[in-house]
């Protein structure tokens, strides 16, 4: 998993590769502190590459702070990858 650009303002581009069919894949945005900020997917999904924008928001759509955040990929309730992004203003 990669992302582009870090540190990043207004959105950055999450990019991932699934070798294989997934029962479950999700990618989650966290603070500093572990916790949930934004779940940007939380599919079903085929072998293929991947690219999600994240537009440094929360749930709720609210821009989140400048700092640190980390992305986490979940295959099948593995982690299987986390990426630290950086948010400036």
């Amino acid at each position: 998993m990669k992302n582009y650009p870090n540190p990043f303002n207004p959105e950055t581009t999450i990019s991932f590769a699934l070798a294989e069919e997934a029962r479950t894949a999700d990618v989650k945005v966290y603070n500093i502190k572990g916790q949930l900020v934004k779940t940007l997917m939380d599919a079903q999904v085929s072998p293929g590459e991947f690219n999600i924008i994240w537009q440094g928001t929360d749930n709720n759509n609210k821009r989140v702070a400048s700092g640190t955040y980390f992305v986490k990929l979940n295959v099948n309730g593995e982690e299987k990858s986390v990426r630290k992004v950086t948010v400036v203003k």
